[in-house]
């Protein structure tokens, strides 16, 4: 088993260290530009700065396309940024390599990604979008308790401090980074709207509010942006319309989805892995389940993208 991964930035080296937990005996090989990020993150989301990012996870790594594609993946992890997702692939991949995208922004609707595949030559069938908190116990619990519910809106909101950014010596180098890495704030949009796109169908933007003007022009401290969002879905044949908050200097992690029906309310408590159903003030009902790390949620999923190849061929 080879898996050939693309980027070797923050989610590109915690699948890695995934891979090789579940796969003790892959053979993985990054193909990436050494202009990229120069900090091996752990699972914490701390950084260190190093010269070898391969040397630090125990992998090979080249910028050669053609050593890429003589390594004969079997599995391809599509970590780079959001843009180029699926770009380029068609000569790294055989028509057995199974790929796993990793959260895409730009393309969230599935004839996106039909159409990409088209353009590149790829085999649809071979292509999975990754998402670590579909495989969470509260989201099953979620989609369970909505089947006999009717959504009119929900709240989504999602504090996080990203600890790794605190490595970088100034602003300037900060700026960069976020820019290189296509901006810490759409590392959680991708989570958030992955989320409610699979819920309810690809969102439309009819509203947005964002500090990330101030970021860009550097002033002050506000490197961090806030981001709010006014959704709207129509795809699953009701109108539901979403709220989405996001914020990175947060040092009281608070990831929560409400969930707005005719009858009820649902709140997921994602850091307490919580689904509880309320009916006005009054909590009718709680469930619990044992916390699930970001770790052993990829760790699931990349379990069950290397063993996909053994069920389709």
């Amino acid at each position: 088993m080879r898996l050939l991964v693309l980027g070797l930035g923050a989610i590109g080296q915690r699948h890695v260290r995934a891979a090789r937990r579940v796969k003790p005996g892959i053979e993985v090989l990054a193909l990436r530009s050494k202009k990229g990020l120069g900090y091996y993150i752990d699972d914490k989301l701390d950084a260190k700065e190093t010269t070898s990012i391969a040397r630090e996870l125990g992998i090979y790594e080249t910028e050669s396309r053609d050593v890429a594609s003589q390594f004969k993946a079997t599995h391809i992890l599509d970590s780079r940024i959001p843009s180029v997702h699926l770009k380029r692939l068609g000569g790294l991949s055989d028509k057995k390599s199974m790929i796993l995208v990793e959260k895409p922004l730009s393309c969230l609707r599935l004839e996106c990604v039909e159409r990409l595949a088209t353009e590149e030559g790829l085999d649809k069938k071979r292509i999975f979008v990754g998402y670590h908190l579909l495989g969470s116990s509260s989201v099953k619990r979620l989609r369970e308790e909505l089947s006999c519910h009717r959504v009119r809106r929900y709240h989504l909101i999602h504090n996080e401090h990203i600890g790794y950014f605190q490595s970088f010596r100034t602003v300037e180098s900060m700026h960069e980074a976020k820019m290189s890495l296509s901006g810490g704030i759409q590392y959680s949009f991708s989570h958030g709207l992955q989320l409610v796109n699979s819920l309810f169908g690809a969102p439309k933007l009819v509203g947005r509010d964002s500090s990330a003007k101030a970021m860009r022009k550097l002033i002050g401290t506000d490197i961090f942006p806030t981001e709010h969002l006014a959704l709207q879905h129509t795809e699953k044949g009701q109108e539901v319309y979403g709220r989405v908050d996001l914020a990175f200097d947060s040092h009281e992690p608070r990831f929560q989805l409400l969930v707005y029906c005719v009858d009820a309310t649902f709140v997921v408590n994602f850091v307490d892995n919580c689904v509880s159903k309320w009916s006005g003030h009054k909590r009718v009902h709680e469930v619990c389940y044992p916390k699930e790390t970001k770790v052993k949620l990829l760790e699931k999923q990349m379990q069950r993208f290397l063993d996909l190849q053994n069920l389709l061929t």
